[in-house]
């Protein structure tokens, strides 16, 4: 009760208290207002509240929120259909980003037919029911398929993340990066978002099977270097 009314009375003292402009100075004659009162005055809440706004204005200020989020998801969505990298959501803008995207879609991987297989294997566990020896058969060889589509995009991801090294600098990889190419990988080409900007075997700029064969030799041999520097310091110790 006693803190209640000690905030209560602080609260009285805030609303109390006139807001002076900046560079004001009170007239000859006029007590000096007190630290408290002057912190009391500068005070400003942090979030703006609504509290005073009639119900109308606040169906429209919620209205004219959703308009602007729907805008923005509408942009973020053309962006990501015409290549707009400027435009598309944070986790997919940069370089870095597009020229992966570019990487993998110009590369066939049998994982884009792991969605197509789940749904076949859903079918199938209905159709072949009645047949428990061909169900049993069916489904392991359908669990086979997956297994070795799951792994190439996996081994495709790598490969590109490695290339997007090799390219921009380690330091230039984006985070997440690998995640997103596994996605995206095992993802039929006419489902992918964003859109593929590059045809099959339509490779990015030092994206070529011959340049990233090249890169991956020069990196392993500027790593054995690296190696054998190392060995001859520790020898010399």
């Amino acid at each position: 009760m006693f803190g209640r009314k000690k905030k209560d009375e602080a609260d009285a003292t805030v609303e109390e208290t006139p807001r002076l402009p900046k560079g004001y100075t009170p007239a000859k004659g006029t007590p000096t207002p007190k630290r408290k009162q002057v912190e009391n005055a500068r005070r400003r809440p942090l979030i703006a509240s609504g509290a005073h706004l009639t119900k109308e204005q606040k169906k429209i200020l919620k209205a004219e929120q959703r308009a602007r989020s729907e805008e923005i998801r509408n942009t973020e969505y053309q962006a990501m259909k015409t290549g707009d990298i400027a435009h598309m959501p944070w986790e997919h803008r940069g370089r870095e980003r597009a020229w992966a995207r570019d990487f993998l879609d110009a590369r066939r991987t049998s994982a884009v037919g792991l969605m197509p297989l789940a749904i076949v294997l859903i079918i199938g566990l209905f159709a072949l029911r009645n047949y428990p020896v061909i169900l049993n058969f069916f489904i392991i060889a359908a669990y086979v398929v997956m297994f070795i589509m799951f792994i190439d995009a996996i081994w495709l991801a790598v490969r590109t993340k490695r290339a997007v090294r090799y390219h921009f600098g380690e330091d230039r990889i984006p985070p997440r990066l690998q995640g997103q190419l596994t996605s995206r990988a095992m993802t039929p080409r006419r489902w992918r978002l964003p859109k593929p900007q590059v045809k099959a075997h339509e490779y990015p700029a030092g994206g070529t099977p011959a340049e990233y064969r090249e890169a991956y030799r020069n990196n392993r041999a500027k790593a054995r270097e690296e190696k054998k520097l190392q060995r001859e310091v520790a020898r010399e110790k």
